[in-house]
């Protein structure tokens, strides 16, 4: 800073600079600085004095955003995974036999269901009866198939698991009078994964007619 001293009122008086430095203000910043001249004037002690004062500052000039952000970043998004369908087997009732005209029917009281949005769905079903030979039961078993079906159920529907017993399985059970078998349903959306029941039960020959 720069201070020139002058007297209005001496006419052999001059003017004499007094050095009193210079103040600089730096603001350090990522851009580029301005510089800024200030003069001011202001009265001294006496009324026939001037003071004449002269300052260099530096402003800065704040990073606009676009140089101030890095890149965007990276979002990924993972899709859902796909919806599987699946059939559905169920017990509804107890089984028994009847029946129908020149057939005999069991009646397993198992259902299986076609989920929504499936086209079709298919079943397969079988009732084995496994039996003991004399007192050997544990050296020689042997399976009797009573009945083998296969079943297309629409998508959103559903169907019970009546199975025609086949010669062999009629005459079994005449003879026995009743037989514990096993039921073994196999039910898959067409095109998808399978579900697969095995559960027992009991068959009791219908009284004769």
């Amino acid at each position: 800073m720069t201070l020139t001293v002058s007297g209005a009122g001496d006419e052999n008086s001059s003017s004499q600079p007094v050095d009193v430095g210079i103040v600089t203000a730096n603001n350090t910043a990522t851009n580029s600085s301005t510089q800024t001249t200030q003069t001011s004037t202001t009265g001294a002690a006496t009324s026939d004095s001037t003071i004449t004062v002269t300052t260099t500052t530096s402003s800065t000039t704040p990073p606009t955003s676009s140089e101030s952000s890095g890149p965007l970043p990276t979002v990924t998004i993972t899709p859902p995974p796909p919806v599987v369908l699946h059939a559905s087997i169920a017990r509804a009732a107890a089984a028994k036999v009847d029946v129908k005209g020149r057939l005999t029917v069991a009646y397993t009281g198992e259902t299986v269901g076609c989920p929504k949005g499936a086209r079709t769905c298919v079943v397969a079903a079988t009732l084995v009866h496994v039996a003991s030979s004399g007192q050997a039961a544990a050296a020689a078993r042997r399976s009797v198939t009573l009945s083998a079906e296969r079943l297309v159920v629409d998508g959103g529907h559903s169907v019970a698991i009546n199975l025609d017993l086949n010669a062999n399985g009629v005459a079994l059970l005449r003879s026995a009078g009743h037989l514990h078998v096993d039921l073994e349903i196999v039910a898959s959306v067409t095109g998808g994964a399978a579900i697969t029941r095995v559960s027992s039960i009991e068959l009791t020959a219908p009284p004769k007619r």
